[in-house]
């Protein structure tokens, strides 16, 4: 605060400075233009001079923290992100399974395996129960069908 009032102070101690001299040169120099242009160089001095002092270095290297650690939060928010609808996906489509396998009475034990990469899909099930193979058929065209696991990758025990 000190230094804004001392900056605001420099400016109108500057405008009252040029502002006695253009008006004590008005009419007696023939080089009122040189004074003129004097104060004008004085008062932009005084207006720019914080910029004159302005430590660059300091800045840059601020912002350059900043922007790494912006990216770092960035790409932990991207992977908690992930991780996070990876677990949805693996809770919904295990959840599926069991309810279809309510239908025909089986009491199963389900785990669906997601795949690491951008876009979370199931990849993979392993399933643990006592089911006629009529019923193991049928569940197993639905889990292919609906939630895209092929049978090859469909474990029965």
């Amino acid at each position: 605060m000190t230094q804004i009032r001392e900056y605001i102070l420099g400016i109108v101690a500057a405008a009252i400075l040029c502002s006695i001299v253009l008006q004590l040169t008005k009419n007696k120099s023939a080089n009122g233009t040189i004074i003129k242009t004097a104060c004008g160089i004085v008062m932009t001095i005084c207006i720019f001079s914080p910029l004159l002092q302005f430590k660059l270095d300091a800045f840059s290297l601020q912002d350059l923290n900043a922007f790494e650690k912006g990216e770092q939060y960035i790409t932990e928010g991207y992977g908690t992100s992930m991780e996070r609808i990876r677990q949805v996906i693996k809770q919904r489509s295990e959840a599926y399974i069991l309810q279809e396998a309510s239908y025909y009475d089986c009491a199963l034990n389900i785990s669906v395996t997601i795949s690491d990469d951008d876009s979370p899909k199931p990849v993979g099930v392993s399933v643990q129960g006592n089911v006629s193979p009529a019923i193991k058929q049928k569940l197993q065209s639905i889990i292919e069908r609906d939630l895209g696991i092929p049978m090859e990758l469909q474990v029965w025990s």
